[in-house]
């Protein structure tokens, strides 16, 4: 075990940072039909976590998404410790993760209920054992089968980088594996072919941000071609091109893929601070230019995620405020407990299900409208910075 020095300390300070941010940042976002389809819906993983910590800290924002947070907090350590075994210098990985921390695909991992942060905790866990005990944990592989269709992408890494190394343990193990995950969750390749190449595009430039997005299929691509390889570039790499090969045929979920693509960014910063330390001073500035506004653009976007509301005030439509979705339904539901209703009808189907993760149940003897009516007993508006979004009402039937 190695001593912890000065560099391990402001990783501890980043990662308290971290934990204020999206803590804080869970409180002003709803439960969107997507996620409440997933805690309302079959049995899997994220929706027995969602449920896990609702009878301690109750049906808010918190006891449904407290797990994934957790997950979160986890996957930032797994990822610093990844980072100090891929890079030469102690700083190196504290730049890393605090690159990584700013991602906004990794922020959405931790505020929104779904797979993405089991799969990148289970990927980051695979590469942290390898790298600092050289083995492949094999039962945790075992398990990481049960957790999701892209789970397979990561047995098909493993596959080529077993060639690669000709551990033939490790090619039969995971040829099985892949052929069980497939026959477990399989992929989707039904319907009419449609391409989605350039939607993918965009929604992985979103994730990463446009820059670092571009530079980062650079730095995969001067891996393949001029550097060592190791198993976590086969585990970005092969996400990331059967990601884009699938989306010429259909449209891709990216949330079963893009964990194991962001969990390659230990190697973008390496290949980005070997190009900047081998030049001189006066060489470097396009490099410097490059990273000021990588990270201007980080930071903007994870500001963000918390005053997202503030656009509102600018936007004609509510509707078409790119975050609509995440917002309305818990200040709604806490508008009503404030009233003592906890049973409404809501033909909305969509604002029904989202309405039942915060505890709001179904009546006949109350409904629960847009537009007001003659027999309207309650007006709740939804109102953020001042601004008033919706307006709801509450009618005896």
């Amino acid at each position: 075990m190695r001593r912890l020095d000065r560099v391990d300390a402001a990783f501890f300070v980043l990662w308290l940072l971290d934990a204020a941010f999206v803590f804080w940042a869970v409180q002003g976002l709803s439960i969107s039909v997507y996620e409440a389809r997933i805690y309302w819906g079959e049995s899997s993983i994220a929706s027995f976590l969602a449920h896990l910590f609702v009878p301690f800290w109750g049906e808010n924002n918190l006891g449904l998404k407290f797990p994934f947070l957790l997950l979160h907090l986890f996957n930032l350590f797994l990822f610093y410790e990844v980072s100090r075994h891929t890079l030469k210098r102690p700083f190196d990985a504290f730049f890393s993760v605090a690159l990584f921390a700013l991602l906004p695909g990794v922020n959405a991992s931790a505020l929104l209920i779904g797979e993405s942060g089991i799969i990148m905790s289970a990927a980051l866990l695979v590469c942290y054992i390898h790298l600092k005990y050289k083995v492949i944990p094999y039962p945790l592989l075992a398990l990481a089968i049960l957790i999701d269709s892209g789970m397979a992408i990561l047995f098909l890494a493993l596959f080529f980088y077993a060639i690669k190394e000709r551990q033939n343990r490790l090619l039969l193990f995971s040829l099985i594996a892949f052929t069980v995950s497939m026959y477990l969750w399989g992929i989707d390749v039904g319907g009419k072919p449609k391409g989605h190449f350039l939607d993918t595009l965009g929604i992985f430039a979103t994730l990463f941000s446009p820059l670092l997005f571009l530079y980062f299929v650079y730095a995969l691509y001067r891996i393949l071609i001029k550097e060592e390889k190791p198993l976590l570039w086969y585990i970005s790499f092969s996400a990331l091109m059967f990601t884009l090969l699938l989306s010429f045929r259909q449209k891709v979920n990216i949330e079963e893929y893009a964990p194991l693509v962001l969990i390659g960014l230990p190697l973008v910063v390496k290949v980005f601070l070997s190009g900047l330390r081998v030049r001189l001073p006066r060489f470097r500035r396009s490099y410097q230019l490059w990273f000021y506004i990588a990270v201007f653009t980080l930071g903007i976007n994870s500001l963000g995620l918390v005053f997202n509301k503030l656009f509102y005030r600018v936007i004609e439509n509510p509707r078409e405020h790119f975050a609509y979705r995440f917002h309305i339904a818990n200040e709604l539901a806490l508008a009503l407990k404030e009233k003592g209703i906890r049973e409404v009808k809501i033909k909305d189907e969509a604002m029904r299900l989202r309405l039942a993760c915060y505890g709001i149940g179904s009546s006949e003897a109350l409904e629960l409208k847009e537009g007001r009516g003659k027999r309207t007993i309650l007006e709740i508006p939804i109102r953020y910075f001042g601004y008033e979004v919706e307006r709801y009402h509450v009618q005896k039937r």
